[in-house]
């Protein structure tokens, strides 16, 4: 038998994002982070740990995709998690600096210095 996770546990369970990952459906994880972001945001605020925890995993899905080689979904992915940082936590906030990292890297790669 598994390990049963309860609200005491101290490990997070597996988000939809590693399950579908897993089996090979990121692309299909996708709208449900967003849809997730969406209701954290307009329910919580953008500052609750949760609000923050669903962009993290917008942000990551972006990762995810490009190492797929789906340069378009991640670029999506990061700027999207981007927009979410830049407007929720502020254009100097660490994670909003770590996001224009990550799409400056996802450029770099495609040879688009300019942006």
């Amino acid at each position: 038998m598994g390990p049963c996770l309860s609200r005491s546990d101290t490990r997070d369970p597996p988000s939809a994002q590693v399950l579908l990952k897993g089996a090979g459906q990121l692309d299909e994880a996708l709208p449900y982070l967003l849809t997730a972001l969406r209701v954290a945001r307009a329910n919580m605020g953008n500052l609750n740990p949760e609000t923050i925890h669903a962009m993290e995993h917008v942000e990551h899905a972006g990762s995810q995709f490009f190492e797929q080689g789906d340069v378009a979904a991640a670029s999506d992915a990061f700027g999207t998690a981007l927009e979410m940082h830049r407007e929720a936590l502020g254009p100097t906030h660490p994670r909003t600096l770590s996001s224009i990292f990550n799409l400056a890297l996802l450029r770099e790669q495609l040879g688009r210095y300019d942006e």
